[in-house]
């Protein structure tokens, strides 16, 4: 209750005012110190309230973050938490997450020569991945206030998130009451050491963070989530039978309520009772058709969806062998992994690396990480293995021709070291002098 009250006032002062109450009285359990290594001992343990999401909501999020005194992120967090939830946005969210995760990487120096040291300090950590994982979800939700926690033998032993409704991408800090203006400014010290804020880049200005992919997404997730109630009643009316009973028998009859008793245990779907006068008729579409409505609309949704997330429509349910669908889907999702992958590493760069540095992990200066290519790895070690074959085959055809080529030349064309092979002589079996004298002997013989 106390936390509508909170959501539902427009006085921010006044909201704070009442909470201060609230905790007074001890209605809110008590919490640890705040420690600069984990901002979310700050936060209130009181749950963000999940509504019923339409399109007004939708617009009330957007004119709640765009507000010129007291801009606020609460509705559209909490909006997208139940945006998340539908099975289409969260396929779209993994395969563009895994397009960047599954990605090998490295970290080289000015010369781009790889430092396997660093490199190893970090692929295949669990916390790293975590990382990357919660930097590419800022891109969805608009922000990601990144916490890392503690420093043990050298690596970091996790790290965790600060929920997006108690953290303002506006004033940069992180309240202990949604809707509170006041809190903790993550951004200096000693709470910058410990935690890496990352934001999308804002559409329009207004405020310095972006509203986040899933806000897009979330007015057709709303429209297919009502399609889905549409669809359900749809099936349920039409798409089992309706049991009919006729009868004269009044309500106070016993045998009426026998006979209503029996409807309603026979099975889960509906029943009727009437009059034997009474008819009953149900107005449908024609056979095959009543239900196309809500298919092909659901799937236009999905496609938009998947356009927003994926930069195409067939993304994630493309046809195989369909003419020019593959290319295109391809293209998308590769311009969608560059992207990403140069947003990750500009995060590891400009942020994590230098923290890291401040809590006593020593990575050297001028490393950078680099996502591998191995799409172009491979072209290049195809053209290289071209290139080398045409070169032996000429040398071959040299050697048949009664020349030789240099060695040298050989290993410094094609990269490839050159050995003479050492002829071994091996003694001879007891058969292969047997066949060698008898081989002389016809020999002789004939002469």
């Amino acid at each position: 209750m106390a936390n509508e009250l909170v959501r539902s006032n427009g006085d921010s002062q006044a909201a704070t005012s009442l909470w201060g109450l609230i905790s007074q009285w001890n209605f809110v359990p008590q919490r640890k110190l705040l420690t600069d290594k984990d901002l979310r001992t700050y936060i209130a343990p009181v749950q963000l309230t999940r509504i019923r999401q339409d399109v007004q909501t939708w617009r009330q999020g957007v004119q709640e973050a765009e507000n010129a005194w007291y801009p606020q992120r609460v509705k559209i967090q909490q909006l997208l938490i139940d945006t998340v939830l539908n099975g289409h946005v969260e396929a779209c969210m993994n395969r563009r997450r895994n397009i960047t995760l599954l990605r090998k990487f490295k970290f080289v120096d000015k010369n781009g020569k790889e430092n396997e040291e660093v490199t190893n300090r970090f692929a295949g950590k669990q916390w790293f991945h975590n990382f990357m994982h919660y930097v590419l979800d800022a891109q969805f939700y608009g922000y990601s206030l990144i916490q890392l926690e503690d420093i043990i033998n050298s690596e970091v032993s996790g790290v965790n998130i600060v929920p997006r409704w108690f953290v303002s991408p506006d004033r940069f800090n992180v309240v202990q009451f949604i809707y509170s203006i006041s809190g903790v400014p993550f951004l200096e010290e000693p709470f910058c050491d410990h935690s890496i804020y990352v934001a999308s880049i804002s559409e329009d200005g207004v405020s310095p963070a972006g509203y986040g992919l899933l806000y897009k997404v979330g007015l057709y997730e709303i429209i297919l989530r009502n399609l889905l109630g549409f669809n359900s009643d749809y099936v349920e009316v039409f798409g089992s039978p309706l049991r009919w009973a006729k009868t004269d028998k009044t309500q106070s009859d016993p045998e009426r309520q026998i006979l209503e008793q029996a409807m309603r245990e026979m099975g889960s779907t509906n029943y009727i009772i009437t009059s034997p006068q009474e008819e009953l008729t149900f107005l449908a579409p024609q056979k095959g058709t009543g239900e196309n409505p809500y298919e092909n609309l659901e799937k236009r949704c999905e496609a938009k969806i998947s356009k927003i997330l994926l930069g195409h429509a067939d993304a994630l349910d493309s046809t195989p062998g369909k003419l020019g669908a593959e290319d295109s889907v391809t293209e998308a999702l590769e311009d969608i992994q560059a992207k990403d992958g140069m947003f990750v590493t500009n995060v590891v760069q400009t942020y994590l690396l230098p923290k890291l540095a401040k809590l006593g992990i020593g990575i050297p200066d001028g490393l950078t990480m680099v996502f591998c290519n191995d799409k172009e790895e491979q072209e290049q070690r195809i053209h290289e293995n071209t290139q080398n074959k045409l070169v032996a085959d000429t040398i071959q055809v040299l050697a048949l021709a009664g020349f030789d080529a240099d060695p040298a030349w050989f290993t410094e064309r094609t990269g490839i070291p050159v050995v003479k092979k050492e002829v071994v002589e091996v003694d001879p079996t007891p058969q292969q002098i047997k066949n060698k004298l008898k081989e002389l002997y016809e020999h002789n013989h004939v002469h």
